[in-house]
């Protein structure tokens, strides 16, 4: 069961402490039926520029059931770059 439409890749939040903290999925498994994640995370916000990527920025990597984690929308990374950006709404 995936209830947060949550994959490899996606942007999630966890709520779950004093604040929430954000992070990118990068493994998922089906345990008993539930789906399990790993998550980089980098803590209170994702960081948007190039340049705070490096040593001093490193994520954390921890498990939590997909059931506990919010996908985020709107935020993408230019393959270019490499930049995390918030995506811009369409005026469609």
């Amino acid at each position: 069961m995936n209830p947060n439409n949550i994959q490899v890749g996606s942007v999630v939040r966890y709520d779950g402490g004093s604040r929430p903290e954000y992070g990118i999925v990068v493994q998922t498994y089906y345990d008993q039926g539930d789906l399990d994640c790993y998550v980089a995370f980098w803590g209170h916000e994702i960081p948007t520029q190039e340049e705070t990527f490096g040593p001093e920025h490193q994520p954390y990597i921890l498990r939590y059931y997909a059931a506990s984690l919010e996908h985020v929308e709107g935020l993408e990374r230019d393959l270019s770059t490499g930049i995390w950006k918030w995506r811009q709404p369409s005026d469609d």
